[in-house]
């Protein structure tokens, strides 16, 4: 037998570019369902935003246990192949606090200025602003104690679930209606069917002009009468 046979692979890390204002966008986003638990001090990995590459896509998703966010995001480049999948830590996703091209100075149209490179390890990432020459090191949360959620089992395929059915509504008006709602608690009242009040509720939305494609889960919650 060989004498290295034993040992195993060393990880290869992934690298891919993608478009700057796309992926701020999206830790946007990603960042708005783990803020509670951040600002709560606690180190767990509901803190963190899980990162999932495969193929030419960027999948990130977010939970506040209530809420659940999945985001696609289209890769502009592929550099070195493969599929991967870690949860990184939201409060140092947070704290990089990452610039928009036209914050060092003249905004440029120019697409080499919005771009990323982003190569990822096995226990960490690094996140590199080509233009700038900034690198933004975000490590792995440790999952030995509570795993990420298997997000994917609470999303169901809406496109065949015939028991899913499209009605469009207006993001704005819910933005502004979350200014006005309860300041401590957020909650609305939905007025549902009698005979699953409590199921979840999918919203769908494709940004085209962004490519980012987002799946969200609302988990409906049970008033005090």
């Amino acid at each position: 037998m060989a004498k290295n046979s034993t040992k195993k692979a060393k990880f290869k890390p992934i690298e891919f570019e993608i478009q700057k204002s796309r992926f701020i966008k999206a830790i946007k986003n990603a960042l708005n369902c783990t803020l509670s638990y951040l600002y709560a001090g606690n180190t767990n990995c509901l803190t963190g935003i899980n990162f999932k590459i495969s193929g030419e896509k960027l999948i990130l998703a977010s939970t506040d246990g209530n809420t659940l966010i999945k985001q696609e995001l289209a890769v502009d480049k592929v550099i070195t192949p493969g599929d991967y999948q870690l949860t990184l830590s939201g409060r140092h996703l947070y704290k990089a606090n990452f610039k928009k091209s036209y914050e060092f100075g003249r905004k440029s149209s120019m697409s080499y200025m919005d771009k990323l490179k982003i190569s990822v390890d096995k226990d960490f990432a690094i996140i590199e602003d080509m233009q700038n020459g900034i690198k933004y090191t975000i490590p792995k949360i440790d999952e030995s104690d509570i795993k990420y959620p298997d997000y994917e089992k609470y999303l169901p395929d809406i496109d065949k679930n015939e028991r899913y059915t499209k009605i469009g509504f207006n993001t704005y008006f819910l933005s502004r209606f979350a200014e006005i709602s309860n300041p401590r608690t957020g909650i609305g009242i939905l007025r549902v069917d009698k005979e699953s009040p409590l199921s979840g509720i999918i919203i769908t939305s494709d940004n085209n002009s962004d490519e980012i494609k987002t799946t969200a889960l609302l988990m409906p919650v049970q008033l005090r009468e």
